[in-house]
């Protein structure tokens, strides 16, 4: 869940842009993301849920790794 606030845009001179300021984010495990697949009743076990999760984990990190990282620290 993220909690937001919209506050005035600086970024524009437009009178009443808005922006979105995220002002608390609830983090999730993979256990909680996997639980709440489950809960829809979508037919899955837990463990094709996980498999799914660290293949889409995998297939991220091969593309994020394959990147210009022009100096910024970035995790594969």
């Amino acid at each position: 869940m993220v909690d937001y606030t919209l506050e005035d845009n600086e970024l524009t001179e437009k009178p009443g842009d808005l922006r979105a300021q995220v002002v608390n984010v609830t983090p999730y495990t993979q256990n909680d993301i996997v639980d709440r697949v489950l809960n829809i009743g979508a037919g899955l076990t837990r463990s094709d849920v996980v498999s799914v999760l660290e293949a889409e984990k995998q297939v991220i990190g091969r593309n994020v790794a394959s990147l210009p990282h022009y100096g910024f620290g970035v995790c594969a």
